[in-house]
């Protein structure tokens, strides 16, 4: 496993595993912002398969990364990122649910627009 000999590298690996958790989250909340999903909720929950997926992947993807990069000079800021942008990519690669269809009526209603 990772060897964490200084303070600093342990801050910044919790700080990542933080991050990865985060982006994960915040992708479900982007999703509930473009009006793509009913709530955030709702994308771990449709498809639980494809959530287990995607979670593992997250864990996975920390484990190796935590390995592979310069964790114990890297900033916080950088451990912050690097995490979301790790978190959000592995959920919307992995976490697939079915996309709705939508009739005329809830798409002119998602969109804000009368047609």
């Amino acid at each position: 496993m990772i060897e964490l000999f200084g303070a600093q590298a342990l801050v910044n690996a919790a700080i990542y595993c933080a991050g990865a958790l985060l982006g994960q989250i915040l992708y479900a909340v982007v999703q509930w912002g473009r009006r793509e999903i009913d709530s955030p909720l709702a994308r771990f929950t449709g498809d639980v398969r494809a959530s287990i997926a995607a979670v593992g992947a997250n864990l996975t993807a920390i484990l190796v990364l935590l390995q592979a990069l310069p964790i114990d000079t890297m900033t916080p800021f950088a451990c912050l990122i690097v995490g979301a942008m790790q978190g959000s990519s592995a959920d919307s690669l992995f976490n697939k649910s079915k996309r709705s269809t939508w009739t005329d009526e809830e798409r002119a209603a998602r969109n804000g627009s009368a047609q």
